[in-house]
């Protein structure tokens, strides 16, 4: 593998990307008065929930490292925290010049268990099994529409048929990468330790070390593994003041190519990512939460936007405490970059703490 710096890709202006930012804007705006039915509480609890533990869902993205956004705060030792998430999402990616071809028209289905322990004071370990599937959905139509609506580019969906499904790239006249549909596979594993703060106090800023390791679990054949143990390292940062909390975070990571990139000589770039969250405490059990998440480009030697850009992905979420010990959260998201992340994506999520 070449260890070259990730490249944050040579963005393109798109004629609808202020439309569509201006429409979820407008979309989280209108929101605004249903909230005041769950009940505004001026100077709230300070009981901190997010930042919401989402990942760009991009197939290929699912078999490269990532840290999962969290709080700087790690379990007490001997403390276990136990999570789960779905996410369903979108994509649809089709392009393909001689020699090179991204193609991409999927529904991803994604479904992951956590669990965190409490090593010693400041330290945790975590891990995390996943498992995928992918069809052609349900939601072209949809989707046709809802973009139609905002005023968003359709990328070539009006000449595709609809609920298809497509997930392969090639290079060089070679197939690069392939997933299978209608079949479930599991993912690769993730195991991260942290160093972490015993406790934060609002108005202290908080640090968080992370370094992770992620396990040959997937099938790499089939598209959801990278076949080898990949690597990454992270920091996140924390503060909170009032009714607010604010989130930050970087890593750097790199993935093994899998037995497909290296027979045509494909390389894959080391990963960065940036994320950052505002948490806004609406009442002493709901917070609302919008979060930023930086990917920079997923393959950088196919010249085909739909592969080689960054990903900005916005999401907008919830999260509401079920009792002392458990949380629900929901979040939608948006790829801001609209050229290489999915159309949308929804998640749902449990987190409950001894």
């Amino acid at each position: 593998m070449k260890l070259r710096p990730p490249s944050l890709g040579r963005g393109r202006s798109h004629g609808a990307r202020e439309q569509t930012l201006l429409a979820l804007l407008a979309a989280a705006a209108a929101c605004a008065p249903g909230c005041a039915a769950l009940g505004y509480e001026p100077g709230a609890s300070n009981v901190v929930r997010g930042p919401l533990p989402t990942r760009v869902q991009h197939p290929l993205a699912l078999t490269l490292p990532n840290l999962t956004p969290r709080r700087v705060v790690t379990q007490t030792p001997g403390e276990l925290g136990l999570g789960a998430e779905l996410a369903y999402s979108s994509i649809f990616e089709l392009a393909a010049e001689p020699g090179q071809a991204v193609r991409f028209d999927a529904e991803v289905l994604r479904a992951s268990a956590r669990a965190r322990y409490g090593l010693a004071a400041r330290w945790d370990l975590e891990v995390e099994l996943a498992g995928v599937y992918g069809s052609g959905g349900f939601l072209d139509h949809f989707i046709d529409e809802f973009h139609d609506l905002i005023g968003a580019p359709d990328q070539g969906r009006d000449d595709a048929p609809e609920d298809a499904f497509e997930a392969q790239m090639r290079f060089g006249g070679q197939e690069v990468y392939r997933w299978r549909p209608n079949r479930g596979q599991l993912g690769d594993t993730a195991l991260v330790l942290t160093f972490g703060e015993e406790s934060l106090a609002a108005g202290e800023w908080g640090n968080a070390w992370r370094v992770g390791l992620d396990l040959p679990t997937g099938d790499e054949d089939d598209g959801s593994g990278s076949g080898g143990v990949d690597w990454i390292a992270g920091w996140n940062g924390e503060y909170s003041s009032g009714a607010f909390s604010y989130f930050l975070g970087g890593s750097y990571g790199v993935a093994r190519e899998s037995a497909l990139f290296r027979a045509a000589g494909l390389d894959l770039p080391a990963r960065a990512a940036a994320f950052s969250a505002l948490e806004w405490r609406w009442n002493s059990r709901l917070s609302c939460v919008v979060q930023l998440d930086l990917q920079s480009p997923l393959v950088t030697d196919i010249d085909l936007e739909e592969i080689d850009r960054p990903i900005l992905d916005l999401g907008l979420g919830w999260v509401r405490d079920l009792g002392p010990a458990s949380r629900l959260w929901g979040s939608f998201h948006e790829d801001l970059f609209v050229d290489s992340g999915p159309d949308f994506t929804l998640m749902l999520g449990w987190n409950w703490k001894r």
